[in-house]
């Protein structure tokens, strides 16, 4: 009888194991979904090669030096992978823009314009479900370097590089979705003469323009 009650203590803590990781591994998972919903009914799952784009009129870069920020961003990207309940979508950020970047700096008598180029694309991107409808969205190397950014704000205000081998990116789902990153720590890794901060952080507000509605399954 012991040895039976043995048996069925091990199994129970086997069946609780089992069902710790299942869910462990269900909610690492990922879809994108046209619904608020999860799981994802399969016709309203968004397949691999979906187009992503997304805009923000407030990308600021902060460092010691002051503040860039730039009117407009746009980011575009597509799927590679559609996900499921087992894996992540995955993807690629092909292209991203800044226009109308200005510094404000107390260093060097008030504000200047600044070029502010995204290097190193394509970036790989995986989508990580957190609680439905939302997620985490991780930037990095796709390949050809960490994902980052050349800034230029002129020889003798600010010009060198900035990257991070990974970005954390906050996904809100909904009709549009949005993307946040917030005080992104970025580091310096090419000093182009100037003035040049050790490290900078990174802050912006996307809204998804495609697809939308767009929901993280």
């Amino acid at each position: 009888m012991k040895y039976l009650k043995i048996l069925g203590l091990a199994a129970i803590v086997a069946a609780a194991f089992t069902a710790l990781v299942g869910v462990g591994s269900a909610s690492a998972a990922s879809e994108l979904c046209k619904e608020k919903v999860s799981p994802c009914p399969a016709a309203s799952v968004y397949p691999a090669g979906t187009v992503l784009e997304a805009t923000s009129t407030n990308a600021t870069l902060t460092s010691s030096l002051g503040n860039v920020v730039c009117t407009h961003s746009l980011i575009t990207g597509k799927t590679t992978t559609a996900g499921s309940t087992k894996t992540n979508v995955e993807g690629l950020i092909e292209k991203v823009s800044f226009t109308g970047c200005s510094l404000t700096t107390p260093f060097s008598g008030g504000t200047h314009a600044c070029s502010v180029t995204a290097i190193n694309l394509s970036w790989k991107a995986v989508l990580v479900k957190t609680v439905a409808p939302n997620g985490t969205l991780t930037v990095s190397s796709g390949g050809l370097g960490d994902p980052g950014a050349k800034v230029d704000c002129g020889a003798n205000v600010l010009r060198c590089q900035f990257t991070s081998s990974a970005i954390a990116l906050d996904v809100t789902g909904g009709a549009p979705a949005t993307i946040l990153a917030k005080e992104e720590p970025l580091t310096r890794t090419v000093y182009e003469g100037g003035l040049c901060p050790s490290s900078a952080t990174w802050d912006a507000n996307y809204t998804v323009i495609k697809p939308n509605p767009l929901y993280v399954s």
